[in-house]
C-alpha cells in the first residue's frame, strides 16, 4: 500500500463538534483484478489525551478494512474512490467541563446510576451535548457525557467515595452547546456498590423548580425533612408511597400512629411542613418519593430549642450553613452527632455537616432567622484527627432517645486523645454511642452521642488507646436520661482511666520468625484492662500456631487481631508461622486463582509446575485435597 498526498487533517472544534477539514488518499493495489485502486482512509490527530481524558495533547489514528464488497472507483492521477466505497468513523468525544471529572484511583468505592434528566417542560436533556457530573461539596465524584441509545438520551454515571454510605451526592447539568450549568433538583444518598436506574426504567433527574424528592429511610428512627411544598401536605397523601411501613411519625407540635386497619395515619399531627424535623420510625427499609416543588425560605426560630429541617439539596459545612445564625446559636444534634458554639471560632463537635433531607434540633439563645445559603462551600477543615474504621458501631435508627457527654479523658492527670483513640459507652455488649478526639481551641475534647429508648438505663464507659492497643473497662456508671446535658467544650465532664490498681505481665513471642506480633516485647497492664494483639506474617506466610498460656486460640484470631479482655492474670502470647500453603501463583494470597490453577493441574490442563510447598499430604504432586484445601481457605473454613 503506497500512500500519496498524505497530509494531516486539519481539525476545528466548534461548539465541542469535531469538523473534519481535509482527507487524504491513499493509493491502495487491491486484490480484485490486481489493479491499482484508490481509497479514502481517516486520520484523526490530537483527539484523545492522558489518563482517559479526552483532549488535544495526544494522538490516534483510526483506520479501516476495505472489503471486497466496497466499491472502488478506477485510480488515476487524485482520482477518490466512488462514494459506496468511503469509509467513515464516528469521532471522538470532546473533554468533558474542567470541573466534572473524578480519578477512580482516588476512591475505593463506586455506585453506578443509569439516569435520564428532563428540564422545566418535562423534555429529556443533553442528546448530543448534555454532561451530569455529580459532587460531595465542591468535591467532584464523577462524570459522564450523555448517550443517544435506542431507548432515548441516557447518562451512564459512575460515583466514587471512599465511604460505603453516609454521604450526599449532589447533581448539575451541563450544556456544552450554551455554556450553561444547571443544578439538578434530586440528590442521592451514596450506597457502595449499589445500582439506580437501567436503560428502560433510568433515575430521573429534573432542572427547575419542579421536582421531587428521595429520601432512603431505614428500619427504626428516622430524622428527616421534607423539603417540598405541594397544596396537600397530608400525612395520608405524604407518606402513601410507604404504604404500611410506616410506624409512627412525631414533631414538636404532635405525633401520630398508622392504623393499619384502616390504611391511615391518625393522631394530633395531620400535615408536614417543609421548614420542621420528624422523627419518623419505620418497620422496614424502604425510599420516599415525593413529587413536588422545592421548598426554600427562612426559618423563624424560638428561643430555645428548634426542630428544623434542612433544606438545600447540597451538603454544607455546619459553620457555613448555620452562618446566618451567628451568635445565637447554642447547639445543634443530630443522627450523626452534635456540636456546640464557640462565640470566637464557631461550631465544634462531632457534626460537621448538614446533609439534605435530614432533620435537626437547634438550640438558640433568643429568637432569630435562619437563611440557609444558596450553594455550598469547600468544607473547612477543623483541626480534628484522621478518623479510621471505628472499633465499635452503633446504629442509631434502633433508638428514639438521645443524650450527648463532652469530655476530657484524663490518665495520671493527664489529657488523652491520640488519633484513632475512641471513648464508647455501652450497656453490656451492647455500644450505645462512641466518638473520636476533636482539638478544639480548648483542647482536647470528645463529643460522646449516646442512645437508648427508656430512661434510667445504666451505662458503662470504655476507652480504645491506640498508642497502646488497649481497652480501658471503667468501671464509673451513667444513668442515661432522654435529652441529657452533660458537660461542654469550655467545662467538660472529666472522665480518668484506672489507675494504681494491680498490674500483669504480658509476654508475646514469635517463634521462628517470619512474622511479627505487636506490641512485641513484654509488658505490664491494669486489672480489668483488655488488650488488643495482632499479629502480621510475613509475604508469602500465615499463622501455623497460635497460643495463650499454652492454650490454642488460633480460631479466636479475627481479621490477624487477638483481644485479651478483662486481664486478672499474666498470660504468655506465642505465635509461629509457615509458608502460606495453597498460595499456587506464590502472590502472597490464597484466592480463586490459585484455585482455579490446582484444578486444571488435576484435570491434566496444565503441568504439575506449581510450588510443591502447597501440597498438604506429602505425596508429592498437587490433587485434590489440595485443591479442597485451597477451596476451605477461601471460604473462611480453615
Amino acid at each position: 500500500m503506497n500512500k500519496k498526498n498524505e497530509e494531516e487533517n486539519k481539525m476545528t472544534w466548534t461548539n465541542r463538534f469535531l469538523v473534519i477539514i481535509t482527507l487524504i488518499t491513499i493509493a491502495f493495489t487491491g486484490p480484485v483484478y490486481g489493479e491499482s485502486r484508490s481509497a479514502n482512509y481517516l486520520l484523526l490527530k490530537d483527539v484523545f489525551g492522558n489518563g482517559g481524558q479526552r483532549g488535544s495533547s495526544a494522538s490516534y489514528t483510526l483506520q479501516g478494512t476495505l472489503g471486497q464488497s466496497s466499491a472502488i472507483g478506477e485510480s488515476s492521477g487524485s482520482n477518490y474512490m466512488n462514494q459506496g466505497g468511503f469509509w467513515t468513523q464516528a469521532a471522538s468525544e470532546p473533554p468533558l467541563p474542567p470541573d466534572c471529572s473524578a480519578d477512580p484511583n482516588d476512591f475505593e468505592h463506586q455506585a453506578m446510576i443509569t439516569a435520564v434528566i428532563y428540564g422545566e417542560n418535562g423534555e429529556s436533556l443533553g442528546a448530543n451535548n448534555g454532561y451530569l457530573c455529580a459532587f460531595v461539596g465542591n468535591e467532584c465524584r464523577g462524570g459522564v457525557k450523555a448517550k443517544s441509545i435506542s431507548s432515548g438520551t441516557r447518562y451512564f454515571l459512575q460515583v466514587w467515595s471512599n465511604q460505603t454510605a453516609n454521604e450526599t451526592i449532589t447533581f448539575t447539568y451541563y450544556d456544552s452547546a450554551s455554556g450553561e450549568t444547571y443544578t439538578i433538583s434530586e440528590s442521592v444518598e451514596f450506597q457502595a456498590n449499589s445500582d439506580k436506574g437501567t436503560i428502560f426504567s433510568p433515575y430521573e433527574f429534573h432542572i427547575g423548580g419542579s421536582s421531587e424528592i428521595r429520601i432512603l429511610l431505614t428500619k427504626g428512627w428516622n430524622w428527616i425533612t421534607v423539603n417540598v411544598a405541594n397544596e396537600d401536605m397530608t400525612l395520608n397523601t405524604l407518606l402513601s408511597p410507604i404504604y404500611g411501613k410506616g410506624e409512627r411519625i412525631v414533631s414538636q407540635n404532635g405525633y401520630a400512629e398508622y392504623d393499619s386497619g384502616v390504611s391511615s395515619w391518625a393522631g394530633s399531627l395531620s400535615e408536614i411542613i417543609p421548614d420542621l424535623m420528624y422523627m419518623l420510625k419505620m418497620t422496614s427499609d424502604d425510599e420516599l418519593i415525593i413529587p413536588g416543588n422545592l421548598h426554600s425560605a427562612p426559618l423563624y426560630l424560638d428561643n430555645g430549642w428548634n426542630w428544623i429541617g434542612y433544606l438545600p439539596s447540597f451538603e454544607s459545612d455546619l459553620n457555613h450553613a448555620l452562618n446566618s445564625v451567628g451568635d445565637n446559636g447554642e447547639r445543634i444534634v443530630g443522627q450523626d452527632g452534635y456540636a456546640e458554639y464557640l462565640a470566637d471560632s464557631g461550631w465544634w463537635g462531632s457534626l460537621n455537616t448538614l446533609k439534605p433531607n435530614r432533620g435537626y434540633k437547634l438550640k438558640t439563645s433568643s429568637e432569630t432567622t435562619l437563611t440557609y445559603p444558596s450553594s455550598s462551600s469547600e468544607k473547612r477543615k477543623p483541626a480534628r484527627f484522621v478518623q479510621r474504621d471505628s472499633r465499635w458501631n452503633v446504629n442509631v435508627a434502633d433508638y428514639e432517645f438521645s443524650g450527648a457527654i463532652t469530655a476530657n479523658v484524663l490518665k495520671n492527670q493527664e489529657e488523652m486523645g491520640d488519633e484513632g483513640d475512641e471513648l464508647a459507652a455501652f450497656v453490656g455488649d451492647e455500644c450505645r454511642g462512641v466518638t473520636s478526639p476533636v482539638d478544639t481551641p480548648a483542647g482536647i475534647r470528645f463529643f460522646l452521642q449516646i442512645w437508648s429508648n427508656t430512661d434510667d438505663e445504666i451505662m458503662i464507659y470504655k476507652y480504645y488507646d491506640s498508642s497502646e492497643g488497649q481497652i480501658y473497662n471503667l468501671q464509673e456508671n451513667l444513668e442515661f436520661q432522654r435529652d441529657m446535658i452533660i458537660g461542654s467544650i469550655s467545662e467538660p465532664e472529666d472522665i480518668p482511666l484506672p489507675e494504681g490498681v494491680e498490674t500483669y505481665t504480658l509476654t508475646p513471642e514469635v517463634t521462628g520468625g517470619n512474622g511479627t506480633i505487636t506490641p512485641a516485647a513484654p509488658f505490664g497492664v491494669s486489672e480489668w484492662i483488655t488488650q488488643i494483639f495482632t499479629v502480621t506474617p510475613d509475604g508469602g506466610y500465615m499463622v501455623d500456631t497460635f497460643a495463650d498460656n499454652d492454650e490454642d486460640k488460633k480460631s479466636e484470631l479475627v481479621d490477624h487481631e487477638y483481644i485479651l479482655d478483662d486481664i486478672q492474670a499474666d498470660h504468655a502470647i506465642s505465635v509461629a508461622f509457615k509458608l502460606m500453603t495453597g498460595d499456587m501463583d506464590h502472590t502472597s494470597t490464597v484466592d480463586l486463582r490459585d484455585a482455579i490453577l490446582a484444578l486444571k493441574v488435576v484435570a491434566g490442563m496444565q503441568e504439575n509446575t506449581v510450588y510443591s510447598d502447597n501440597e498438604v499430604n506429602e505425596d508429592g504432586k498437587i490433587g485434590l485435597e489440595e485443591t479442597i484445601y485451597i477451596l476451605r481457605s477461601i471460604a473462611g473454613l480453615d
